[in-house]
């Protein structure tokens, strides 16, 4: 979605001519290239870690020097690292320093070691926010100048989102998103649980997104908390769906433990949905208009819940406040801040 947004708004953009390097399974998200657009897609003939990182350190560089470009943009945390020409890097999370518990020895290594040389031989590095900024130049040890903020933008398909009728299923709360370590699924549950015990109240919570590597903890602790009931799980869900049942929703939880960004809580407010939150980013792209919670408490989570069911006072002033932020995370603004990055790039 990053990719696919920056190049929206690039396009409102002359003075320059852009070349897409595709795969064949990203290649339909791109409508066809304008004059000074070319698309170019490759076939990867296998979906491996190995193979992924041999193509992008081998294969993109040589592709690079015979589309003559005099600048290239990583947009995804790692970089070929043999590139003739200076290139940007748009880090979207610190996750293989700052946790590297939560993931797999293969992931972390590779992670770890591509990540930190991208970051290092990169001309400008882009942090998707400020919090994201500050964690980049802590566990890489580059210098802060050489990292600018872009926000992310909100995709097309919410400019016209807005709050919906109440669904005619039962009230719910809605989580989105791949349950890694990070997301803090388990204590969610935990807290949503505990708020039910509290207050009565007959929402359901939908955990929406592909499984991820907490899942079967994740099933194993809805049973356990006697929650099948009430938990209801919606694996991939195409974007276009995303917006109605955000517009249906009580609101959303996500008390993650870090967020770089937060795309979903993104989405929720342009939809005047009110959010909870928890850290990283969060409370830096929500402001005022959400409601944070400390992510390692569980009693905070639960309270923060009770809230969003017992006050709808607060929540009309959540969505209303976040509906108004959402409109300043455009396109445009991502598209131009990003040149002025390429510019410095350029030198």
């Amino acid at each position: 979605m990053y990719l696919r947004d920056l190049v929206a708004g690039l396009r409102r953009f002359g003075g320059h001519h852009y070349h897409l390097f595709l795969s064949d399974a990203n290649a339909s998200f791109f409508s066809a290239p304008e004059p000074n657009w070319t698309a170019e897609t490759h076939r990867l003939r296998f979906s491996s870690l190995a193979y992924r990182a041999l193509w992008e350190q081998v294969m993109l560089p040589r592709l690079a020097r015979q589309a003559s470009i005099d600048l290239f943009h990583a947009p995804v945390n790692v970089a070929p690292l043999k590139l003739s020409v200076p290139f940007v890097l748009t880090v979207h999370d610190i996750v293989p320093f700052a946790w590297p518990e939560m993931i797999p020895l293969p992931l972390r290594l590779y992670w770890r070691f591509f990540r930190r040389r991208s970051v290092q031989q990169a001309a400008q590095v882009i942090a998707v926010s400020h919090s994201s900024k500050g964690e980049i130049v802590r566990y890489v040890g580059v210098p802060a100048e050489k990292v600018q903020v872009v926000y992310q933008a909100l995709s097309q398909t919410y400019a016209d989102c807005s709050p919906g009728e109440p669904a005619s299923t039962p009230p719910y709360f809605l989580w989105v998103g791949r349950p890694y370590m990070t997301k803090n699924v388990p204590r969610l549950l935990r807290a949503y649980a505990k708020a039910r015990q509290e207050a009565h109240f007959p929402h359901q919570l939908w955990l929406v997104g592909p499984p991820g590597w907490d899942d079967s903890l994740i099933r194993q602790l809805i049973v356990s908390l006697r929650l099948p009931d009430v938990v209801r799980r919606l694996d991939f869900v195409v974007p276009e769906i995303l917006p109605a049942l955000y517009q249906s929703a009580t609101a959303l939880l996500y008390p993650s433990l870090n967020e770089s960004f937060g795309r979903p809580l993104l989405e929720a407010m342009a939809c005047g949905v009110p959010a909870l939150v928890g850290g990283g980013a969060l409370p830096e792209i929500g402001g005022d208009c959400v409601l944070a919670v400390e992510p390692e408490d569980e009693a905070a989570i639960a309270a923060g819940i009770v809230r969003l069911v017992t006050e709808p006072a607060l929540r009309s002033r959540m969505a209303a406040c976040g509906q108004e932020r959402a409109r300043h995370f455009s396109g445009e603004r991502m598209a131009r801040e990003t040149l002025a990055v390429y510019a410095s790039a350029m030198g």
